[in-house]
């Protein structure tokens, strides 16, 4: 779709960077919409941590090179070389030795601050799903969001598994609000509690919680039980990439869900301006 037909950006579940992206669109000329789904909780967090093969570090981490104007993150189209490229940048700013299987989102997640401020009360509409956000889709309206409740497979978008136990043990006492990622040789997976309910998101959906029991060995004193399970995508790529309709966007906003990486400034304005004028500066 071109811009020129687009009348407004309908911002879906925006994460803050998201948020701080619609706001540099706003002032392009746009008119911002938001929209949230049920599909998730709120998900916020104090603290994020890391675990590699042997360690825990938060947010900062040792085996990444910091790098405040990484040009990579401005490459707002895709190309015909550029998957690959991406490839060999993650090998060099990132020691796959300490954190095999880590993506472009958790480079910048690591390498930059998070963003702490949560969200400003939007007027915005609640839908029980994303579905819902498909069937009443607007041909003049161009809809973005950083990610999808379900999978698909055009333009290879990482799929996940986000599931839900109910466990036996205090689990917001045990993990509060912190966001947690584990990093091994054959798996890479996100921990988060809301409402005493335990959330992990990763590629695997059979014996997650044997995987994390590994790492974390008070957990096999526990029982569980799974109560919801759904695919998901994601796009770890820095390019926006359209899915299921032509005017839906799924971006990198380098979050994960409602935690985000400090981004360059420009880079918010530059992100704004692609979505306005699809002109990659």
């Amino acid at each position: 779709m071109k811009s020129k037909d687009i009348n407004s950006l309908v911002f879906v579940n925006p994460s803050p960077n998201l948020y701080k992206i619609s706001r540099a669109a706003a002032d392009f000329g746009s008119n911002v919409e938001y929209l949230f789904t049920d599909e998730l909780p709120e998900i916020r967090a104090d603290e994020l941590f890391y675990f590699d093969k042997n360690r825990c570090f938060r947010t900062n981490l040792p085996g990444v090179k910091q790098n405040s104007k990484d040009k990579h993150v401005y490459s707002f189209k895709s190309g015909i070389f550029k998957r690959n490229v991406i490839k060999r940048h993650i090998c060099k700013l990132c020691d796959k030795s300490l954190f095999p299987n880590a993506n472009y989102v958790d480079i910048q997640m690591m390498a930059g601050h998070t963003v702490k401020e949560s969200l400003p009360e939007l007027k915005a509409s609640v839908l029980d799903n994303f579905e819902e956000v498909i069937r009443n889709m607007d041909p003049s309206k161009l809809y973005i969001t950083g990610w999808l409740p379900y999978f698909t497979y055009k333009n290879k978008l990482e799929k996940l598994y986000l599931s839900a136990f109910k466990t036996d043990f205090d689990a917001k006492k045990c993990f509060g609000r912190d966001y947690v990622v584990f990093f091994s040789d054959y798996y890479r997976v996100e921990i988060f509690v809301k409402d005493d309910i335990l959330y992990t998101v990763g590629k695997l959906h059979k014996h997650i919680l044997d995987k994390l029991k590994t790492k974390l060995p008070f957990l096999k004193k526990f029982e569980y039980e799974e109560i919801y399970r759904s695919e998901m995508s994601r796009n770890c790529y820095p390019w926006a990439v359209n899915v299921t309709a032509d005017n839906l966007l799924i971006i990198n906003d380098y979050s994960y869900f409602g935690h985000s990486a400090q981004m360059p400034e420009d880079w918010y304005q530059k992100a704004g301006r692609y979505l306005c004028t699809g002109i990659q500066l």
